[in-house]
């Protein structure tokens, strides 16, 4: 069977005219629709097999072998205007920065290219809990950063 459809627009000409063949079917041979879902029916989830495994990642950094042990001692001086923080020196060490932190200010620093440093605080320091900021840095120019709560009586 042909058939022609033509269609009317508002672009220039008005009309535009398209030819159909093939065979057709009567209105009693189409498939019937399928039935809508329910209002209160549960959706339907499909879940599709999994993918390929991807590429293997780049290994990470070696982890730490059991606990940290003491990292130095403090003692103050002066007053408690002077406080030299004593730190295991090693042979890689190229520079150690330290400062004594108490409720968000920086009380003393100091820093120095050996295994101790001398913390200079501009006031005396009171009895009580301090934030003790240490930076090492290796001859590599990687930073190791630890921070420790100290007592100072």
């Amino acid at each position: 069977k042909s058939a022609a459809i033509r269609v009317l627009h508002d672009a220039e000409g008005g009309a535009t005219q398209a030819a159909l063949t093939g065979t057709g079917a009567t209105a009693s041979a189409a498939p019937e629709p399928a039935p809508a879902p329910a209002a209160d029916s549960e959706p339907r989830i499909i879940v599709a097999p999994a993918g390929p495994a991807g590429p293997a990642g780049a290994p990470g950094r070696d982890g730490r072998d059991g606990r940290d042990g003491r990292d130095g001692r403090l003692q103050c001086a002066g007053g408690r205007r002077v406080c030299t923080v004593t730190i295991a020196a090693s042979p890689d060490l190229a520079l150690v920065r330290a400062q004594l932190r108490r409720g968000g200010r920086v009380l003393a620093r100091g820093s120095s290219r050996g295994g101790k440093v001398r913390l200079r605080a501009k006031r005396r320091l009171r009895a009580g809990s301090y934030r003790l900021r240490i930076v090492r840095v290796g001859r590599d120019g990687r930073r190791t950063v630890k921070t420790k709560t100290v007592r100072i009586r």
